[in-house]
């Protein structure tokens, strides 16, 4: 089961909770009230706990990561691709990654390739 489809079984009781309470309060039943109050606080910490356990985290690096990501710009450099475009969809890669898979606008830059005068590097702004 995903967080969201916890987050929304949570909301649902929550607003089935609410509804019981005011429900429950006006035909004076302090006890169902009650029930019905701590059934709802538990679905929010349920939410809480599947946001937090499931929350972003980067992977760790492994030791050979770099050296592969390089072999394998240098294979499509070698193969006929354009080194600039490579390693700009490298640096994209690594800020996609960074972002931990929230979404965002896409890039609203109009250029892919290097600024005007700078060199190129492992990561180039994009």
């Amino acid at each position: 089961m995903t967080a969201r489809t916890v987050r929304a079984l949570a909301s649902a009781v929550c607003i089935a909770g609410i509804a019981g309470m005011i429900a429950s309060a006006v035909a004076g039943s302090t006890g169902a009230a009650l029930t019905l109050g701590l059934v709802t606080a538990t679905a929010v910490l349920c939410s809480i706990v599947a946001t937090t356990v499931t929350g972003s985290r980067p992977a760790p690096l492994r030791r050979g990561d770099p050296a592969r990501v390089e072999s394998l710009v240098r294979r499509l450099v070698e193969g006929g691709a354009d080194e600039a475009d490579v390693r700009a969809l490298v640096a994209q890669a690594k800020r996609l990654g960074r972002a931990g898979g929230e979404r965002r606008p896409p890039d609203a830059s109009p250029a892919v390739g290097p600024e005007p005068g700078s060199s190129p590097g492992p990561e180039l702004p994009i």
